[in-house]
């Protein structure tokens, strides 16, 4: 395992951390890395249905999380693809995750109890979140089993990521064929900059949202996909600059994690609301429900924090995200000559010298 000493845009400090297993490879042509690492995500998504019952949960977990990883790489070079081809493969993976989507759902619901009673297990009386638990992790497993029964799902799932991985392994590397077979990806940075920008400000957009429609749970998981994709984004391309990406990709993480727990105890609230059998016992029912709300006020103080840390260090990374631009503008490729922490090796990427620090703003 390789790992890395990264200092996060959110403050000074210095996270030592494994470097992405989703990311290019030193050296490697952009176009290349793209297309090995999405035929990697399918091959690992559909290969975890096959071990078993006892391991069907973590196949769908490892199912959902390559199917976002495979559509954060289509949006980053979504303006190469072109339109068509971007909204076509996008809801293919969209849909090809949904199936399972349940599973992993009624399995959030479990966990999300075990946040509550970890949190404020010691301010409730004995029992008041064990029942529920059980009662959620019976239905959980039901409903894995009637997932798992149901030859139609798995088999559809493995079908459509078999038929995606054809039409990828098809993509021609070489982007002068474009004109002949309508793909082609450029090996610049010219190919994702654009792509990049837009996840980025579409979180930011989402973000604004978030917090000015009253909190709605809806808004804030709405804001949660585009973390998560540009996150992917960053561990995708930390070879341009491993000390500064991975920090970016480490605070994104974080943001993500606080953002699926809001949005998980949401569900959870929601679920109980509407199925008084899974939820707490009579005696426990209102201290139950206030911790829920509760854990979910916590969730939001936290990224409010953590993203009024981001502000006030703006300034502070400045100099650091010029860095980055300047590495991804100066040169021949994507991924170039990596360099040990020494800010005057930069990463020569592009072909042409001009700023994206928009994307970064």
């Amino acid at each position: 395992m390789t790992v890395i000493a990264a200092t996060t845009p959110t403050s000074n400090q210095v996270v030592v951390t494994p470097l992405p297993d989703f990311r290019l490879g030193d050296y490697e042509p952009l176009p290349v890395g793209l297309k090995r690492l999405t035929l990697g995500e399918m091959e690992n998504a559909a290969s975890g249905f096959f071990d078993g019952e006892e391991a069907f949960g973590l196949a769908v977990h490892e199912a959902r999380r390559s199917s976002k990883r495979i559509r954060a790489v289509l949006r980053l070079i979504r303006y190469e693809l072109g339109d068509q081809i971007f909204k076509f493969e996008d809801r293919w993976m969209r849909d090809t995750a949904k199936l399972v989507s349940p599973v992993r759902d009624a399995a959030a619901l479990v966990e999300s109890v075990d946040v509550l009673d970890r949190i404020y297990g010691h301010l409730l009386v004995d029992g008041a979140l064990a029942g529920t638990r059980q009662r959620l992790d019976v239905r959980r497993g039901r409903l894995e089993m009637r997932v798992m029964e149901d030859p139609a799902i798995v088999v559809t799932v493995v079908e459509k990521l078999e038929k995606a991985h054809g039409r990828y392994a098809n993509w021609p590397v070489d982007p002068s064929a474009k004109h002949i077979y309508g793909v082609g990806i450029r090996d610049s940075f010219e190919a994702i900059g654009p792509g990049l920008t837009h996840t980025y400000r579409r979180g930011r957009r989402e973000m604004v949202s978030a917090y000015t429609e009253t909190l709605d749970a809806s808004k804030f998981h709405e804001w949660r996909k585009s973390v998560k994709y540009l996150r992917h984004q960053m561990e995708l391309l930390t070879p341009i600059w491993p000390e500064v990406v991975v920090g970016m990709a480490v605070t994104l993480e974080r943001i993500g994690e606080l953002l699926g727990q809001d949005h998980d105890l949401a569900m959870l609230l929601q679920k109980l609301d509407a199925d008084a059998a899974l939820g707490f016992a009579d005696s426990s029912s209102r201290s139950g429900s206030s911790c829920l709300r509760r854990g979910a006020g916590l969730t939001h103080r936290s990224l409010r924090r953590l993203l009024g840390v981001a502000r006030s260090g703006q300034h502070r990374s400045s100099r650091g995200r010029r860095g980055l631009n300047r590495r991804t503008t100066g040169g021949q490729r994507v991924t170039g000559t990596r360099h040990s922490g020494n800010p005057e090796c930069s990463h020569r990427v592009g072909d042409r010298k001009q700023s994206h620090t928009d994307g970064f703003q």
